[in-house]
């Protein structure tokens, strides 16, 4: 576990979760059964012929693949996790390709009523751009079943003028999403 990181805290990534053992077989690991995002690259007529970055790209533990949202839209999107059940946790890991400058994240137990929780004005930068890595750490534990990235503002610069890339696709794209269980 890298250092800095609570102890006490087990990490769900890519759509799994770990509670501490307290015995031999008692550590169960599970999949979140779904993810869900307002839109995946894949819709966009030119690029209809590739799954290469639907939402379960961005939990999959695979560092390579990811979600992007579509392209050329100055449109807020969204990105979403099923946890499987209602579970407790304090932070919250955003591993950026064309990252938000702002964002919020909520959670619901049902889906359909949303709370949010945190925004990108908590969160600890922990790798700077090209490609940055969020770190939100929430004042209290929180119980829910379903967390959702909010996002609505791209940086002023991207692409070339900010060192990731040559293209600017004006989209956001996430490689990973981590969630960590208290």
């Amino acid at each position: 576990m890298p250092s800095g990181w609570p102890t006490s805290w087990a990490p769900w990534r890519s759509c799994r979760w770990r509670r501490p053992p307290t015995g031999p077989s008692s550590t169960p690991t599970r999949r979140a059964r779904a993810t869900s995002a307002s839109s995946a690259l894949h819709e966009a007529p030119r690029y209809d012929a590739t799954s290469d970055f639907l939402p379960d790209r961005a939990v999959d533990g695979d560092p390579t693949t990811r979600w992007a949202s579509r392209i050329f839209s100055d449109a807020a999107e969204w990105f979403q996790v099923d946890l499987g059940q209602v579970l407790a946790f304090g932070q919250i890991e955003l591993h950026w390709e064309y990252w938000a400058t702002r964002y919020s994240v909520e959670v619901s137990n049902d889906g359909e009523r949303w709370r949010e929780v945190a925004g990108h004005q908590q969160a600890e930068r922990a790798k700077e751009p090209p490609q940055p890595v969020d770190r939100i750490l929430l004042p209290a534990p929180v119980e829910a079943r379903y967390v959702r990235i909010q996002m609505t503002q791209r940086p002023q610069t991207s692409g070339e003028a900010a060192g990731t890339s040559t293209w600017t696709p004006k989209a956001f794209s996430l490689w990973e999403v981590g969630v960590y269980l208290r």
